[in-house]
């Protein structure tokens, strides 16, 4: 998945692969394996670049997956190597639930 949207893929192609992220990280034994396969910046840069209304539910997908990856303990040098601090910590201030989920994930 990472492959096809590495080239610059459409948004609703975004959309598309973070939900399905999403999906997938809700699984505890997936957890590990979306980790190593690198998608931490991924979702960082989905959660960034979701500006337009046709994306915000990419970006809210994104940070739900970046939750459920912060879950466990052995995924957070990744997490933190992809950027999501600063990321996170610009979004404290949004609409109360984005706030909610980027402190916990900052936790």
């Amino acid at each position: 998945m990472l492959r096809i949207v590495g080239g610059g893929a459409s948004d609703a192609l975004t959309e598309a692969v973070v939900a399905n992220f999403l999906c997938l990280s809700a699984l505890q034994a997936n957890k590990p394996v979306i980790d190593a396969s690198g998608a931490a910046p991924f979702h960082v840069r989905a959660f960034q670049s979701a500006t337009c209304s046709s994306t915000e539910q990419a970006r809210h997908d994104a940070l739900r997956a970046l939750l459920n990856l912060s879950i466990v303990p052995a995924n957070a040098p990744h997490l933190l190597a992809a950027g999501r601090t600063p990321a996170l910590v610009a979004a404290v201030g949004d609409a109360a639930p984005v706030t909610d989920r980027a402190l916990v994930v900052l936790t």
